[in-house]
This record gives structure tokens, C-alpha cells and sequence, in this order.
């Protein structure tokens, strides 16, 4: 087992945080935007498609570095965390409004951390792990991207 590089994971929580903003951001904004063209429920769904396919390119590339081609088994991958993210903000959710609040945006709110903290530790371990040999900043991506940049800044000698 390797030690963990504390400096390393900071930094991929506070992209992922920046992440979680800029998709949130962009979600309320496309549900706006679509919401002039078509249906409320229609709107919602392509908002929330495109924001979820921003938040998994995103993550991807920015929060974890992860160049890997392996989409066929990132994007199930990815959808099962979210899935399971969603699952447990409901059910913290819902028990916030049974036992604690009746005020909805406070139970969501409340239930975010926990969710976000779930999803960012599937992403990191088992989505975008670089145990599997797909490259995170934690090993091959990092190290793949400086390899290239020191043989292209080799020049060609060969006549």
C-alpha cells in the first residue's frame, strides 16, 4: 500500500469542489436556458444529462488527470457513483425532513457533504484509479504527459 500524498489530495478536493460549482452553476443555467424552448421536465433532464456528462469530463481530465482511454470502463463506472451519491443524499434527505426540518433546501443542503464525499472517494479509488493502470495524477498520467514533453523537446536529428 502506498503512503498518501496529503498535498496531492488537497489539491484533487479543491478541484473537485471547483468542479462541483462550475456544474452546478452551468445546471441551473441550462435548465433556464431550455426552459424558454421547451417543457420544465424536458429542460430539467437535458440540463441535468449535459451537466452530469461536464461533471464526468471534468473530473476526468481537470480534478483527477486522468488520460486514460478507457471510457468503456470509466463511464459505467462513473454512473454507478452516481447512483449510489444520489441514493444516499436521498436517504439523508428524507430523513433530515422526517426528523429534522421540514424546510427542503435545508435538508438538501444538509445532505450534500456526505454524497459529494462518497462520490469523490469512488472517483478517486475506483473510477478514475490509477491502481488499474489508467492514469491518474497519482502515477501514469502524470508521468506519461512528462515523458512526452521531454522526447518532443528532443530534436530530430536524423537528417
Amino acid at each position: 500500500m502506498q503512503p498518501v500524498n496529503w498535498q496531492g489530495l488537497i489539491w484533487r478536493l479543491v478541484r473537485a469542489s471547483v468542479v462541483a460549482g462550475v456544474v452546478a452553476v452551468l445546471n441551473v443555467f441550462l435548465v433556464w436556458l431550455f426552459a424558454h424552448f421547451v417543457g420544465p421536465r424536458v429542460s430539467f433532464t437535458l440540463a441535468f444529462l449535459l451537466a452530469l456528462a461536464t461533471h464526468f469530463l471534468l473530473s476526468k481530465f481537470w480534478t483527477f488527470t486522468n488520460y486514460s482511454p478507457q471510457f468503456a470502463v470509466q463511464v459505467p463506472r462513473y454512473l454507478v457513483a452516481a447512483v449510489v451519491s444520489y441514493l444516499l443524499q436521498l436517504g439523508v434527505f428524507h430523513a433530515c425532513l422526517v426528523v429534522l426540518t421540514k424546510n427542503v433546501v435545508l435538508a438538501s443542503i444538509i445532505a450534500m457533504p456526505g454524497g459529494m464525499a462518497v462520490s469523490f472517494t469512488l472517483l478517486q479509488l475506483w473510477v478514475f484509479s490509477s491502481s488499474r493502470g489508467h492514469g491518474s495524477s497519482s502515477g501514469l498520467g502524470k508521468h506519461t504527459r512528462q515523458t512526452s514533453a521531454i522526447t518532443n523537446s528532443i530534436p530530430d536529428l536524423s537528417g
